[in-house]
């Protein structure tokens, strides 16, 4: 099966019932150093490509934030937020280092 990335839309929530997996992209690393924490607690749940079923990322790592509806949706608003391109809003620290998407 091979990694389909699934395009993110700006300020359109993303259908996380779509997303297993996500993608590490090669040479990139997150700038700051709790993304970097991630990153590296990422990269050998990873096979060659820099997959990693979502499943996983969901159990091993911890939220950079808290919030009221929980974990899992903290880390998922930490991997939407990763995803995005590095021109999205008016930061661009932390972005573009995986892709959300799945496997087809």
């Amino acid at each position: 099966m091979q990694f389909e990335v699934l395009p993110q839309t700006p300020r359109v929530p993303t259908d996380w019932t779509i997303v297993t997996h996500i993608r590490l992209l090669k040479g990139v690393k997150p700038d700051t150093g709790r993304a970097l924490q991630r990153w590296e607690m990422l990269k050998p749940l990873a096979d060659e490509d820099g997959v990693i079923a979502l499943v996983k990322v969901l159990a091993s790592l911890d939220p950079m934030r808290n919030k009221e509806s929980g974990r899992e949706a903290a880390i998922r608003m930490d991997l939407r937020n990763w995803s995005n391109p590095r021109d999205h809003g008016n930061n661009s620290q932390d972005k573009g280092w995986l892709e959300l998407g799945r496997l087809a």
